[in-house]
């Protein structure tokens, strides 16, 4: 008996000994790159800071700005390379209209996570201490990055320093990405584009397409826009 338990041991050693080992997950066989995820993609910041951040948004939600400073200071001074910890206390401060500081922090946000939309946030801090050139670097920059709604920011620095070629074909782009009746205050934006180059039918264009669109819309905030064909009663 116990020479046939030992046979049967030693063959299910021999067995467990050469089965094969499980194998590893493959990788894709196709050709396209397996994109890496960095962890703050799945997490935006540790667990632990939760109730930290939590409470800075809601002193910004209740206006005490300063509070929500020191809350978002807080979580930085315990772990400072994270962007979306900037990007709040940028908010707060831009709220405090203490736009070089928001700037300050912008800045550690794009050396973190340099893209699309941070380089507008960035941008607009640019646009609110009147540096019209580091704001357009950032909304081309952004743009750059697949952000489509740069080019309204874009549009309004060109026309703002009078570049009129270039604010038309910045505010074509994004109207191409507005839904129809989103479009409405961006057609008579374009048509005084078209008016300052002197291309009067275009402009006109513009206007009648707005006004296309008003009158579908039931023409609830006719009173906005100027130059308005009022639809026939």
């Amino acid at each position: 008996m116990s020479v046939c338990l030992s046979l049967s041991l030693c063959i299910s050693l021999a067995l467990a000994i050469s089965a094969p080992a499980p194998s590893r997950a493959s990788p894709p066989t196709n050709n396209k790159e397996v994109i890496q995820y960095k962890n703050i993609s799945i997490e935006r910041y540790p667990q632990r800071f939760r109730p930290l951040i939590r409470r800075g948004d809601n002193f910004k939600q209740d206006e005490e700005f300063s509070k929500a400073v020191d809350c978002y200071s807080e979580a930085i001074k315990q772990c400072s390379n994270i962007g979306l910890f900037y990007s709040k206390r940028a908010s707060a401060y831009e709220l405090l209209k203490k736009p070089a500081l928001a700037l300050a922090d912008w800045n550690k946000v794009i050396a973190l996570d340099p893209n699309g939309p941070n380089f507008v946030c960035r941008g607009r801090a640019y646009d609110n201490l009147g540096q019209d050139k580091e704001a357009l670097k950032d909304y081309l920059n952004a743009i750059a990055h697949g952000s489509k709604s740069a080019n309204k920011d874009a549009a309004r620095i060109y026309k703002r320093t009078g570049q009129y070629e270039k604010f038309v074909a910045a505010i074509s782009s994004y109207i191409m990405v507005m839904r129809p009746l989103e479009r409405i205050p961006f057609y008579f934006d374009r048509a005084t584009g078209y008016d300052k180059l002197g291309k009067t039918a275009l402009a006109e264009q513009d206007r009648k397409i707005a006004n296309q669109l008003l009158n579908q819309s039931g023409a609830e905030n006719m009173d906005k826009y100027p130059n308005v064909v009022r639809p026939k009663n």
